[in-house]
């Protein structure tokens, strides 16, 4: 089954659930609770989800979880172009992905994980 999946919504909905992308969420770490975030977003996006057999709900999971990973994959190649534009290139402007400002909140997520591995690297030593 292929269906239509508001990508704007599917972004707020996960916004809504940090056990989903924030790295610093002690559900983060809980797959029960992530498998439980997972569904109640698909009970938000899909009408009559809860209706569905068993194995219709897997398959809409999957393909609701797979269109947060595009989505969130188009913005993290995006926010890198935009980061590694040359100077002196002559004003050549990137388009930004159009869901660019509301997917934002990853940049908390992203920091971390930069400063994370800047402190690893330098207690390595």
């Amino acid at each position: 089954m292929n269906m239509n999946i508001d990508t704007e919504r599917l972004i707020t909905e996960v916004r809504l659930r940090p056990s989903l992308w924030d790295l610093c969420c002690p559900l983060y770490k809980d797959r029960d609770a992530r498998i439980k975030a997972w569904q109640e977003v698909c009970q938000e996006l899909i009408p009559n989800f809860n209706d569905q057999p068993d194995s219709e709900k897997k398959t809409t999971e999957k393909q609701v979880q797979q269109r947060w990973k595009t989505a969130r994959d188009a913005y993290t190649r995006c926010k890198a172009a935009l980061n590694n534009i040359p100077s002196g290139s002559g004003g050549v402007r990137k388009k930004k992905y159009v869901y660019f400002e509301f997917m934002k909140f990853l940049d908390k997520t992203q920091q971390l994980n930069t400063e994370d591995s800047i402190l690893k690297n330098t207690y390595a030593k």
